[in-house]
């Protein structure tokens, strides 16, 4: 089994995920994308001591980087790639 730090990576500071955390009690984690629901449950109960009530995932491709390019590079060769991301959401109950 992984170590919790290696699956959950950070947590997310956006504005939906604040506006989540201020109304439903949701934090959005970023977590390796090879980790279950069940994996990412127990990591967040362990790193943060709550009982975690469900957890949602979402997986998406990054965004390419703009970049400039000499004429003889090839466009692939001189994109920079986000990767793929995978988030997920842990709604936590009152511990």
């Amino acid at each position: 089994m992984k170590e919790p730090t290696q699956i959950v990576a950070n947590i997310r500071l956006t504005e939906k995920a604040s506006l989540l955390g201020e109304r439903n009690n949701q934090y959005v984690f970023r977590v390796a994308t090879d980790a279950n629901k069940i994996e990412i449950k127990q990591a967040v109960e362990k790193l943060f001591g709550k009982k975690v009530v469900r957890v949602n995932t979402a997986q998406y491709a990054g965004k390419r980087t703009p970049c400039r390019f000499w004429p003889e590079d090839s466009l692939e060769e001189s994109r920079g790639d986000a990767g793929g991301r995978r988030e997920n959401r842990a709604c936590l109950g009152s511990n």
